[in-house]
C-alpha cells in the first residue's frame, strides 16, 4: 500500500492481485472517475469500501448463524428433555408409592431414578424449589387454590408437579402448584 498525497490529504492505493474478469470489464468500458481532482480507475475508489463492508456482511452472517444454531439446538434439546421428564414424573411417582418397601426391584428402580435425575443435572437443569414462595406465572401454573390465613396469601402452599429451569434461568416446565388464596 503506498499514499500519496492530492491537495494536502492523503491518498491509499492499494497494491493487490487482479481479480480475473474483473480487469477485462473495467478496461473495455471508458469510464473515468475524478477524485480529488485526480483520475482514479473505479477499482481504486471502491475496493476497499467493498472489502469492509463485504467482511462485515460475513461477521454478521457467522454471528446469526451461530445464534440460529444455538436457538434450535436448545429447541430440541427442550422439546426431548421434556418428554424425559414425563418418564421421570412417572418414576418418581412409582418410587413414592412403594417407599419403606425393601425389595430389589425397587432398589433397581431407585437406581434407575438416580441415573435419570443425573441426566437432568449433566443438561444442567435443576428442580425448581417453590414450596412457601410467592406465586409467579412466569414459573408456576396454577391449578387451583385453596383458601389460607393473610399471611401465605398468594404463595405457593402445594406442588402438584414439580417444575424444571435451566441454569442460565430459561423454564423449561413450569411447576404445577395449588395456590393459597386470603378470604376465599
Amino acid at each position: 500500500m503506498t499514499a500519496g498525497s492530492t491537495n494536502g490529504k492523503e491518498a491509499e492505493v492499494f497494491d493487490s492481485e487482479p481479480v480475473s474478469g474483473f480487469e477485462t470489464a473495467v478496461e473495455s468500458e471508458a469510464v473515468e472517475v475524478i477524485w480529488e481532482g485526480e483520475p482514479v480507475s473505479p477499482p481504486q475508489v471502491d475496493w476497499k469500501d467493498r472489502y469492509l463492508r463485504l467482511a462485515a456482511d460475513f461477521d454478521n452472517y457467522k454471528k446469526r448463524e451461530e445464534r440460529e444454531s444455538k436457538q434450535l439446538r436448545r429447541r430440541v434439546e427442550s422439546q426431548l428433555l421434556g418428554r424425559w421428564l414425563e418418564v421421570v414424573d412417572t418414576t418418581d411417582a412409582a418410587l413414592a408409592a412403594a417407599e419403606g418397601r425393601e425389595d430389589p426391584f425397587f432398589d433397581g428402580l431407585r437406581g434407575i431414578a438416580r441415573q435419570m435425575h443425573a441426566l437432568l443435572k449433566g443438561a444442567k437443569l435443576n428442580q425448581m424449589s417453590v414450596d412457601g414462595v410467592v406465586f409467579d406465572p412466569r414459573l408456576h401454573e396454577a391449578l387451583a387454590t385453596m383458601p389460607v390465613d393473610t399471611a401465605r396469601n398468594d404463595t405457593v402452599i402445594h406442588v402438584e408437579r414439580a417444575g424444571y429451569v435451566y441454569e442460565d434461568g430459561e423454564v423449561l416446565r413450569p411447576a404445577r402448584v395449588v395456590v393459597g388464596k386470603a378470604g376465599c
